[in-house]
This record gives structure tokens, sequence and C-alpha cells, in this order.
């Protein structure tokens, strides 16, 4: 079997060693509960094995990985990139801190690409030791001005079960990096609010801290076999709730990432619904539902 190299500064790396890694990432309980993300993961490090790198694009992940129509249009659905996120966190999780801190080889997934990268073990540090740092070297992306600005407040979840820890950050993560591809808006990120030393600022003055026009306060509620979301999306300037919304869903339906999957594509289709009305300048009136 032939030695895999990626490029000319990259050491030959054989197949079945690479192999062996994936499966044991595969085997991972984080990844092995998911088909999605085992799909997506084999998908795209069998592809590249097979040297169609030309293949790993958005369309072909959502055609062959997420079973989406031949006139799926990735435009106006990001649901590829979420779940490409997703993967991205489980495999820091894995390396950072699960079994795979000592693997030999390391599998990456580069932001803004689908093609992975298979590197050995040393030279992955600095590809793992910014964990979910979406800038590096000092890089400081200005903020657009003249357009609304959404900020996903921490998610708080009321549970008493072990496995649903992690579900509330993961809705509010995912939802961010899910808003981050709208045009129009900029969004501040969540980690920025989830770690900031303010536990007992209001809304208002979060708001002129951090200098975003929306809010969105989500609450998560589980008992027994059914999980309640709550999502409520606030105009900070003229404190009017312009749409909240309540999600049910039953347990025993969905695996732990699938739910978060489900919930979050449904809340952000809703969002996405809200930020059109921002941008043309027609602000929602209060709308309040269930379902």
């Amino acid at each position: 079997m032939k030695p895999y190299q990626q490029n000319c500064t990259t050491p030959e790396i054989k197949e079945a060693t690479i192999r062996h890694y994936v499966d044991q990432i595969l085997n991972y309980p984080m990844l092995a509960e998911s088909v999605i993300l085992r799909r997506f993961l084999e998908f795209v490090v069998e592809e590249t094995l097979a040297g169609r790198l030309n293949q790993l694009k958005e369309y072909t992940i959502a055609v062959n990985v997420l079973n989406k129509p031949k006139d799926f249009r990735t435009q106006n659905n990001g649901i590829v990139r979420i779940h490409a996120g997703r993967l991205r966190r489980v495999l820091e999780h894995y390396y950072m801190n699960g079994p795979g801190i000592n693997d030999e080889v390391k599998v990456v997934i580069p932001k803004g690409t689908y093609v992975p990268r298979f590197i050995a073990g040393d030279q992955a540090i600095e590809a793992y030791g910014n964990s979910g740092s979406e800038l590096s070297h000092g890089q400081v992306v200005p903020m657009p001005l003249n357009r609304p600005t959404i900020a996903v407040m921490p998610v708080s979840c009321a549970h008493t079960k072990k496995a649903f820890d992690g579900l509330a950050d993961g809705i509010g993560i995912q939802l961010c990096d899910a808003l981050l591809h709208e045009e129009g808006v900029n969004v501040i990120a969540y980690d920025l609010l989830k770690t900031g030393n303010h536990p007992n600022e209001n809304l208002e003055n979060l708001a002129m801290a951090y200098k975003f026009n929306y809010a969105v306060l989500s609450t998560v509620q589980v008992e027994g076999g059914d999980v309640k979301v709550n999502v409520r999306l606030i105009n900070t300037q003229t404190k009017l709730l312009q749409w909240s919304k309540m999600y049910k869903r039953k347990v025993r339906d969905l695996n732990i990432l699938e739910l978060q999957d489900d919930l979050v594509n449904t809340i952000h289709d809703q969002l996405h619904q809200s930020i059109g009305h921002m941008n043309s300048g027609k602000l929602m009136k209060g709308l309040v539902s269930a379902g």
C-alpha cells in the first residue's frame, strides 16, 4: 500500500496508518453516536485518500453525506458548514481532552476547506492549540458598520441527566456559527459573552458594552423524555420583544447531537426570516408562538 503524501514538505504517512487512527476517531463516543458526523468524516477521508480533492465541495458533501437533492443550493442553506463546524469541535475535543491526545497521526480539517490534513502528532499541537479560536497570529477582522449586530446570549439548561451536559452551550455555539453566514449582520462571539466576567450585568448594559442591538435569549428544559427550548429575539435599543417561540422535542426520537442539530436548524430558519426584516427595516411586531 502506497504511503500518503500531502505535499513536498509533509512526511509520507502510510494509508494503513491513517485508516487506523481514523477508525479510532470513529469509535469515539462523541462521534459514534452521530451518524451524520461519522459519514462526514468517512467521506472526506476517503475522497482525500483517493485523490479526489476537487470533489470536496459544499455541494458534493450535501448530496453525498446529507442526502440532499440534486437541486440543493448551498447559498441558501448553511447545513454543511454547520456540520463541518461540529466535526471540527469533536476532533478538537478528541485531541485536546480525549483519547487522541497522544495519537501519532492527527486529522485536521482547516477552516475554510473540507479537505482533511493528516499530520504527525507533534506538528498538530499548533492546529489544536487555540481552542475554538477563529483568528490567529493577531489577525483582526473589522466589524462592518451600519448593519444589525446580533448576540447569542449564553444558553441556560435545567436538567438532571449528565448526558445533557453541553447541550445548552452546543446550541448557543452552533446557532452563533449558523448566524455568522447570514448576509448583512454582525455576530458577537458566543465564547466572549460566555466567559465574560459579567454575571450580574443586565441585558441593556451588556448591549452597550458589546455594541449589539439584537439579542437571542434561550432556555432549555429537560423533563422526562421531553425537551423544551424557548427562544426570544429582543431589540435591545427599543426593548421590544421581536419574536418568541417554544420548541418541543422527544428525546427518545433523537440522540443528543441530532437533537441539537434539529433544534438549531429550526431556530435558525426562523431567525433567518427575522434577519430579512432587520435588513429591510421592517421589524416584526412581537410575534409570539409555540410549536
